[in-house]
Formats: structure tokens, C-alpha cells, sequence
């Protein structure tokens, strides 16, 4: 059973996720701690494959690529995995300290 709050916590979490790594930071600033995973930012959820994040999706994009991330996050830790045995290892999630 899901309660009216419920449901409007679940969409502000969807909405940030979808957010800039700036709007993020703007307006939630008692966020500390970031924990992204690819899965959730991914073109196809096909694990056999690169994944290749969403256009559409500036926060996995910023920060699940490999360039640099904004300023204020602190990469504290990427884990990484391959399909199989001799592939290249792609990014499945990064823990982010957010400092301001």
C-alpha cells in the first residue's frame, strides 16, 4: 500500500535523477552522498552488451562517463565489470561525495 507521501517522494527522486549535476545540487542541498548505477541510466538493459548511456540523461552522463565530474562530487569509488572473461570492463556504479 503506497501513501499519498509515497508516491510524491518516489517522483522527486525520479526527478533528480534526471536532473543536471547543478540543479541537483541547487535544490537538494542536504544531499551528501550519490550512488548512481549505470542499469538505471542505460539505453538497453541488455547485460551482454556496452552499455551506453541515455542521451537524455545529463546526471548519468556527467557523471557515469569518463570525463571528469563536476567539482563538487568526489569520485569515492567505481565499480566496474565485464560480461565475460577478456572483455573491456564498463562502469556499473560510482559512489559520489557531493561537497559545496
Amino acid at each position: 500500500i503506497m501513501r499519498a507521501e509515497d508516491e510524491a517522494k518516489i517522483r522527486e527522486v525520479y526527478e533528480l535523477l534526471d536532473s543536471t549535476p547543478e540543479q541537483l545540487i541547487e535544490h537538494q542541498p542536504q544531499i551528501k552522498y550519490l550512488l548512481l548505477r549505470s542499469g538505471a541510466y542505460a539505453l538497453s538493459r541488455n547485460m551482454t552488451e556496452p552499455q551506453t548511456i541515455h542521451p537524455d540523461s545529463p546526471l548519468g552522463l556527467a557523471l557515469l562517463s569518463d570525463a571528469l565530474p563536476p567539482a563538487e562530487f568526489e569520485s569515492l569509488h567505481t565499480v566496474m565489470i565485464g560480461n565475460n572473461p577478456g572483455d573491456p570492463l564498463q562502469v556499473y556504479a560510482r559512489l559520489f561525495r557531493i561537497s559545496r
